[in-house]
């Protein structure tokens, strides 16, 4: 189908104006868009960094807590061996005294 209109340059410049008004808008609500998905991160990275480092200082609690047990448990470990040693002392005189005894009991 053809038309018998002329087309002049001022209705291809018309043409691109439009075209060019339409993708200067299309971009621009692209650019918002990602402008609002960039706030959108940055705003989540922050709630995650906040929470990571709540939780970080929450291990550091137990960590600390678990260091204070440990340190408890080998004093408690220290107190048994020396007991260990006093009962092992203990054992080494009642031997002794039992030998003395069976001689002494041999005796009379």
């Amino acid at each position: 189908m053809s038309s018998n209109r002329r087309v002049t340059d001022e209705d291809i410049r018309s043409g691109f104006a439009s075209i060019h008004q339409a993708m200067a808008t299309g971009f621009d609500r692209v650019a918002a868009t990602l402008t609002q998905m960039e706030n959108k991160h940055a705003r989540f990275e922050q709630e995650m960094l906040r929470r990571f480092d709540a939780v970080d200082q929450r291990f550091e609690a137990i960590d600390s807590r678990f260091d204070a047990m440990d340190r408890r448990f080998d004093a408690m470990d220290k107190r048994f061996d020396d007991l260990d040693v006093r009962l092992d002392g203990h054992d080494v005189r009642l031997g002794r005294l039992e030998e003395m005894f069976g001689e002494f009991s041999r005796r009379t």
